[in-house]
């Protein structure tokens, strides 16, 4: 008998007799394993305090990171890993404030602050293959970038006429202007999110000094009280609004009809992203008053956290937000410190220590971990490490995987 007929015999009789053990000790029905779980990347730029709010079908996240002396910079996080930063804008005079956004084909708008004119102020920067391009104002000298779209289309607020800021949509190499939401009232107007139709969202004064939400498609309509966020191509968007003194997230139909998401348990909560197939993220308060980052999926809200794959909630990430959501299902969230990229796969406990192939070493891992306590063996993501774990642990690995 050959060195690897051997290995495999005893591989089999492993496998036979803890097929055994599971069935003797748990019975015949195990509980499904290999669920999706979200494994977390860290997405912040190295040496920065990170805000990111913008994240491509590819998985690239952009944000802004500030140093401890106070400078910015705008980066790129790429899925492979690599960075990009945009030393152009600092060779035109311009830093990097608080908004950076990237469409699908990775071009890039971003609010500066630098001198036109003899004036200092804040312009709207496209990034792109082309180079890097202004976005002239209404009137005036100020523009800043919300949102860019596929085609390369930017949303943001720009100096108007009457000492007024407006929302406009820079298409064509000109800003053309959306309006007010109540003529002839209303001084300062600002974009929040757009799609890739050129439907664009936002808020801004009314008659009466409230804010009121619009939406723009070619025409402004007014939203009422509901404060958009997000906006997908298929017109549903997602937002905030305060409904009995509280602030709660809601979501607005094509229609015209709206839906109030539930909390995580606590008063309130604001609803920040949504993608192509209506899937919504934002921020919930939770029943012990901390903030969580939500999911709402198919009619229900799900706290991110519960969600993390095994490797995550070992190193005890925290999800306090979360920002945007791809149509890959892909979320950028904030844990408090920076941005995570949280990714979908399947958390199979079988291929415990993650070799690439299910045998005794996995047995042993698992079950050192499972003594230890250690929340990696906490397979049937329970929130607990008990016998249970051991039962699905033991059924996907007999079975061969998940």
């Amino acid at each position: 008998m050959t060195l690897g007929v051997l290995k495999m015999c005893m591989k089999t009789t492993f496998r036979t007799l803890t097929t055994v053990f599971a069935a003797v000790v748990f019975g015949p029905s195990g509980p499904a394993a290999g669920e999706v779980r979200y494994a977390v990347t860290n997405t912040n730029l190295p040496g920065y305090f990170s805000t990111a709010r913008s994240l491509n079908d590819s998985g690239a996240v952009a944000g802004v990171g500030t140093g401890s002396a106070g400078a910015s910079l705008a980066y790129v996080r790429y899925p492979d890993g690599t960075l990009r930063t945009f030393p152009e804008l600092a060779a035109l005079g311009f830093e990097v404030q608080t908004s950076c956004s990237i469409n699908d084909s990775a071009v890039v708008a971003v609010t500066a602050a630098g001198y036109v004119g003899g004036i200092f102020t804040s312009r709207a920067f496209v990034i792109g293959p082309g180079g890097v391009v202004s976005v002239p104002p209404l009137s005036g000298t100020y523009t800043d970038a919300a949102a860019i779209n596929a085609s390369g289309h930017v949303t943001g607020r720009s100096d108007a006429p009457f000492s007024s800021l407006r929302a406009y949509l820079f298409t064509g190499g000109s800003p053309v202007d959306l309006g007010q939401i109540e003529p002839p009232f209303g001084t300062n107007i600002r974009a929040t999110a757009m799609n890739d139709l050129d439907h664009v969202v936002g808020v801004g004064d009314t008659s009466s000094g409230g804010l009121s939400g619009f939406l723009w498609n070619s025409t402004m309509h007014s939203l009422g009280t509901f404060q958009p966020t997000g906006i997908n191509e298929a017109g549903w968007v997602c937002g905030r609004q305060i409904i009995g003194g509280v602030l709660r997230a809601v979501v607005r139909s094509p229609d015209g009809s709206y839906i109030t998401l539930p909390t995580l348990g606590g008063r309130s909560n604001a609803a920040l992203g949504i993608n192509s197939a209506g899937e919504v993220v934002g921020s919930s308060q939770r029943a012990d008053g901390s903030s969580g980052g939500f999911l709402w999926r198919d009619g229900q809200i799900t706290d991110i956290e519960t969600l993390l794959d095994r490797a995550a909630r070992a190193s005890d990430w925290r999800i306090t937000s979360a920002e945007a959501v791809n149509d890959r299902g892909q979320i950028l969230a904030f844990s408090g410190f920076g941005p995570l990229l949280l990714t979908g796969h399947e958390d199979c406990p079988a291929d415990f220590n993650g070799d690439g192939g299910i045998d005794g070493v996995d047995v042993h891992h698992f079950f050192a971990s499972w003594e230890s306590g250690s929340p990696l063996a906490d397979v049937n993501h329970d929130g607990g490490v008990d016998g249970a774990d051991v039962e699905v642990f033991m059924t996907v690995w007999s079975n061969g995987g998940c």
